[in-house]
């Protein structure tokens, strides 16, 4: 049930939503990540999101490609894309390299949406544990993850 995966933020903010993959197939079991290409479709359903949020900010917080041995994620042409497809305020956040943390962020009138591992996070320290499992049908779920209300971005992709 995805309200295990919710318990894994209870002490982060209730406006931080974590972008997270679930797979489970028959062959390799259940994954989870932080990590992954975003595609057309769940960009257009996270704009859609990120319309009805109730409030004027949405700080997105993004890996840069200045950072050691990783990519931007996501790339600048799709942070563009939601700029222009919202009617918020976009700030775009690239949290500092590997292995420090995202910060905090507590401001008013403001959503946070996170992309990328983040160290300081249990949630993205589960998507590493080998051991860590949860019961879902077979299938691929793309997530914005909240303590409070997870809301999915696709329809169940099967894996066959």
């Amino acid at each position: 049930m995805i309200s295990e995966i919710e318990n894994l933020l209870n002490n982060k903010s209730d406006n931080l939503y974590v972008h997270t993959k679930i797979k489970s197939d028959k062959a390799s079991g259940f994954s989870m990540n932080t990590n992954f290409e975003i595609n057309d479709s769940e960009l257009s359903e996270l704009c859609t999101f990120i319309n009805t949020l109730n409030t004027e900010n949405v700080i997105l917080v993004c890996r840069s490609s200045k950072e050691p041995f990783t990519e931007e994620h996501p790339p600048e042409s799709q942070l563009n894309l939601i700029a222009s497809q919202t009617d918020k305020n976009i700030i775009i956040f690239y949290q500092e390299p590997w292995p420090e943390p995202v910060p905090s962020f507590i401001e008013k009138n403001t959503s946070v949406i996170r992309f990328g591992y983040d160290e300081g996070c249990e949630l993205d320290k589960k998507c590493i544990d080998s051991t860590f499992s949860i019961k879902v049908d077979v299938g691929e779920y793309i997530y914005l993850v909240n303590k409070n209300n997870s809301i999915k971005l696709n329809k169940k992709t099967n894996i066959i």
